[in-house]
């Protein structure tokens, strides 16, 4: 009778701690299912610990689906790589090995990528279009010097003339 009582108790804390959804969404039958569903399975909370009852009483609810994962000889194999190639941290400052003396082990395999040549070629062509940006200024070579690339210069705006008449400059003389 206690044990109903609290697994009553666990279904409707579970059935509250559900994402917050409008009660459109589901009916009251489907929320029955639900519910009927997570006690059949042992996958209510029960106590004040936050356990589950298949957590509690495994045996009451059968065996859990296994997860496949590594086989004991190949976590063997892959901590006994790691600690070869020094990938394992160690001591106070958990640093590996690797990065303190990198000397002692084999240099890191290269992640497959863009090739050497690639790079340049890119390069080279951002350079003949002049894409690329050189300098703290952050403008582009194009920006820079528009007549070698082919681009357009920005239009200016007329200079203002003086009080007495005359260009405020020689640049705004020369329709610089």
């Amino acid at each position: 009778m206690k044990y109903m009582l609290s697994l009553s108790i666990a279904a409707v804390a579970f059935v509250a701690a559900l994402p917050a959804r409008s009660q459109e969404e589901k009916s009251r039958a489907e929320v029955r299912a639900v519910t009927a569903e997570a006690i059949r399975t042992g996958n209510l909370p029960v106590g004040d610990e936050g356990h589950t009852a298949n957590q509690i009483a495994p045996r009451k609810y059968g065996a859990r689906p296994v997860v496949d994962g590594e086989t004991r000889a190949q976590v063997k194999a892959d901590t006994a790589r790691a600690r070869r190639l020094g990938e394992i941290p160690v001591g106070e400052l958990d640093r590996a090995p690797r990065e303190i003396t990198p000397g002692r082990y084999p240099p890191a395999a290269a992640a497959p990528g863009v090739s050497r040549a690639e790079i340049k070629a890119e390069t080279r062509e951002a350079i003949q279009e002049g894409a690329l940006s050189i300098g703290d200024g952050n403008r582009e070579l194009a920006e820079q010097n528009p007549r070698r690339y082919g681009v357009a210069p920005a239009p200016r705006m007329p200079a203002k003339r003086s009080g007495g008449g005359a260009p405020a400059s020689s640049a705004a003389l020369r329709g610089e």
